[in-house]
């Protein structure tokens, strides 16, 4: 007789394809008509991002935008400043996957270097890494229903990847230098770093809120020109689509500056102490959604013999969302002699997890005054890890939110450094699901009563497997409660 089975599939978004990328980027640049000529360079920067990302043909495509920002002293020995806007794109082959595809890129910079090629001219060598994750839906087939059988049901508490999204937020602001400081003369550096505040998601829809700090320093219009500082902050928000998503998501955005423009601007009594600054920042962010995932684990048939087959399945379980402020202590030793801070940045390589914390890197960047009265610039770089318990992996992202700092004697310092954490940590479970039961010509002749005598930690589903018999029947005759025995006993085993 032909035994009617009905099949189903397991479905999940899951990483098929995962790499770091190394970007190398080369430009010459050539300072605008405006900028004065380059004397002596004090600060070449670089800021990557990246601003879109797509699949096509098996082919993930990057594109992304440098801002390169120079401060250096003319052949007046006054502090000049000009930046410079590159795009970059990359391309990266990922094999066959399906339409469901979707993409996660983050990006970060490992070191800039430069070379001056005459008083106008400058070459710049970027080179950063891409950390690219790509998901697609993987299909697990199951048996979910078989004609005198019995099969073994397994609920689980796991998560899904629903979705991930780049967006921009941009921002246009102007805001009055303090009112005890000089006119501006010149700009000569300046520095951004932003901060997720809040991502509220309703259906289909996210409301993103990030805070963006910004510090410039500039010259004063005076005889003697004087080294300035000014700080400020700002709010910016943006209402995003996301297909798929919905109210109780998980969420998880990496947040990055992107280009920013800062320039003086007169007040309405021609004093230079407005400072104009727009730009953007660039929030690429992971959806994530907890589910309960039915799996048929075995089965078995009655009074026949048979033969099963499994498949293979892995789940994101036991996840725990996690957003916090941490502070974190860093010291680092500068090769250089420095009698005042001016200018003091800290931005984080994209975190990996390994061994139950998450590692990244500082990059640590300074512009100081040094003891002859000269200003330099001068960098390190730090490993930094936060502990964040016993899991097997974690989509995670760090953001600097504060710094503050301690100078020492012959530039050693300690650095107080205000971090927002946010991640979803999770363990990796393994599972056997049943794909089929292939029913065997011999048929098991079974006794109308069986006596069985069980040990302790044996299972009821085992003993009823292996006797051909029903589960529900065994615990309902022997007053069972639980499927595992907790001591040796002896159990009647009804016919089914």
């Amino acid at each position: 007789m032909e035994i009617v089975k009905d099949y189903c599939c397991l479905e999940q978004n899951a990483a098929v394809f995962t790499k770091s990328i190394e970007v190398e980027n080369d430009f010459q640049e050539a300072l605008p008509a405006y900028c004065e000529d380059i004397y002596r360079v004090v600060k070449c920067s670089a800021k990557s991002c990246i601003v879109s990302a797509d699949i096509s043909f098996n082919e993930v495509n990057i594109r992304g935008k440098i801002a390169v920002c120079l401060s250096y002293y003319n052949e007046n020995s006054d502090l000049c400043f000009a930046d410079f806007e590159e795009d970059f794109q990359k391309s990266v082959n990922i094999g066959q996957v399906s339409e469901n595809a979707f993409i996660c890129p983050f990006i970060f910079d490992k070191y800039v270097s430069f070379r001056v090629i005459n008083q106008r001219r400058i070459d710049v060598h970027i080179s950063s890494v891409i950390r690219l994750t790509v998901y697609d839906k993987l299909k697990c087939p199951q048996l979910c229903s078989c004609d005198a059988s019995r099969l073994k049901t397994e609920t689980v508490s796991a998560a899904d990847i629903v979705n991930t999204h780049i967006a921009k937020m941009e921002f246009d602001e102007e805001f009055t230098i303090p009112a005890d400081s000089q006119p501006i003369k010149r700009i000569i550096s300046f520095h951004t770093t932003a901060c997720m505040n809040e991502l509220k998601i309703i259906k289909d829809k996210a409301l993103m809120k990030a805070v963006v700090s910004l510090t410039v320093l500039y010259t004063t219009d005076e005889a003697e020109e004087q080294l300035s500082r000014c700080e400020y902050s700002l709010n910016v928000s943006k209402i995003i689509d996301v297909p798929g998503i919905e109210d109780n998501d998980i969420s998880v955005s990496d947040i990055k500056v992107g280009n920013v423009y800062v320039k003086a601007k007169t007040s309405s009594g021609d004093n230079m102490n407005v400072i104009s600054a727009f730009g953007e920042v660039v929030v690429t962010t992971v959806f994530l959604r907890e589910i309960q995932q039915k799996m048929i684990t075995d089965g078995y048939l009655l009074r026949q013999r048979y033969q099963n087959s499994y498949a293979d399945y892995t789940c994101m379980v036991n996840g725990q969302a996690l957003q916090e402020n941490k502070m974190l202590n860093v010291s680092v030793d500068f090769a250089a002699d420095m009698a005042e801070v001016k200018e003091l940045s800290v931005t984080l390589s994209h975190p990996v997890f390994r061994n139950g914390k998450l590692l990244a890197q500082a990059d640590i960047a300074c512009l100081c005054v040094t003891d002859r009265g000269d200003i330099t610039g001068v960098s390190a770089n730090k490993e930094i890890e936060i502990p964040i318990g016993n899991y097997d992996d974690a989509i995670a992202s760090l953001s600097v939110c504060s710094v503050d700092y301690t100078l020492q004697q012959n530039g050693h310092m300690d650095i107080r450094l205000g971090v927002m954490l946010q991640a979803f940590a999770y363990q990796e479970q393994p599972f056997k699901v049943l794909s089929d039961i292939t029913a065997l010509e011999e048929t098991t002749d079974v006794p109308s009563l069986t006596v069985y005598y069980a040990k302790e930690k044996e299972s009821v589903w085992n003993i009823a497997k292996n006797t051909s018999a029903d589960t529900a029947v065994i615990m309902r005759e022997n007053n069972l409660t639980d499927d595992v025995l907790e001591n040796d006993t002896v159990l009647i085993i009804p016919r089914a």
